[in-house]
């Protein structure tokens, strides 16, 4: 019996979507957690803090207890243990992946194939590792801590004033994220989509596909490239008319800039764009 290969990457595009979606699910407590135990230490700092007499304040010396209150924070065992858990769904991102091109392009690997995998995995971890520590927390939370203290300290706000400031602007509520809990949750989504895709990509290079199977559902937001691809092409581009395909989308809503063929199948979309491109050989009869 013939194998359906359509059926095996719809499939795996699908499974990717909800696999994902669990990680993140799982990994959000977290994110949440790390997200208090920030906003709870700077308030504590607050209370040292005589805002009566503002003009007397130490700013360096204010900039100095936020950061130390942030190096803690990131090296607090549960955030890093809960971190590396995450990460560690890299391994079961790779091997449905691989097991998916063996099956729809009958592949065998290489040692200097995993040789590579092996490199790019252990970049893209620190990368995401980076980006929810240094990138993330000290970009969204404690640099805009920062910045509401010392504006508060120039204004005369009250303790309580302050306090809400922060409250409204750095920890998330049941109605909405925060800063930081946004970028963390689409950091993490395209960390996953991304290493699949740079999987996708290392495959194209290695055995020369000719084919691109664009798997995913669309919604109402979906961007006009994706679009098109899904519902004209019907999620088939060959990879011979790729970039001219992408030149025309060049200035549409949501290609990151220069996307071309030789990172599409990592970036697809754009950012958090839940499309997957599988390559694949034309000689594998797709329904």
């Amino acid at each position: 019996m013939a194998k359906d290969i359509d059926k095996i990457m719809t499939e795996h595009g699908d499974n990717l979507i909800k696999f994902t979606e669990k990680v993140l699910k799982e990994y959000q407590p977290a994110l949440t957690e790390i997200e208090k135990k920030l906003f709870n230490d700077l308030i504590v700092l607050l209370g040292s803090i005589n805002f009566t007499e503002m003009a007397d304040l130490d700013v360096a010396n204010l900039v100095a207890e936020i950061d130390k209150i942030y190096e803690i924070a990131i090296n607090n065992p549960n955030f890093v243990n809960d971190t590396r858990l995450f990460l560690k769904n890299f391994d079961k991102v790779r091997e449905r992946a691989l097991e998916m091109h063996k099956e729809v392009s009958d592949l065998k690997y290489t040692p200097e194939f995993y040789d590579n995998l092996n490199r790019q995995q252990k970049f893209l971890v620190d990368k995401t590792m980076y980006g929810l520590k240094q990138g993330g927390l000290k970009k969204y939370f404690v640099e805009d801590a920062k910045q509401i203290i010392l504006e508060a300290a120039e204004l005369g706000y009250s303790a309580k004033q302050v306090e809400r400031r922060l409250r409204d602007r750095l920890l998330s509520s049941p109605s909405k994220d925060s800063y930081y809990m946004r970028y963390a949750t689409q950091l993490s989504r395209d960390s996953i989509n991304q290493y699949n895709g740079q999987i996708n990509q290392m495959v194209q290079d290695e055995y020369k596909m000719d084919s691109i199977r664009y798997v995913g559902s669309l919604v109402d937001d979906s961007r006009p490239f994706c679009k098109h691809v899904r519902k004209d092409l019907k999620g088939r581009i060959k990879i011979s008319e790729l970039d001219e395909l992408l030149n025309r989308y060049e200035k549409s809503p949501g290609l990151m800039p220069d996307t071309d063929s030789g990172n599409f199948l990592i970036v697809r979309g754009g950012w958090n764009c839940r499309h997957e491109a599988i390559p694949y050989r034309s000689e594998a009869n797709l329904n």
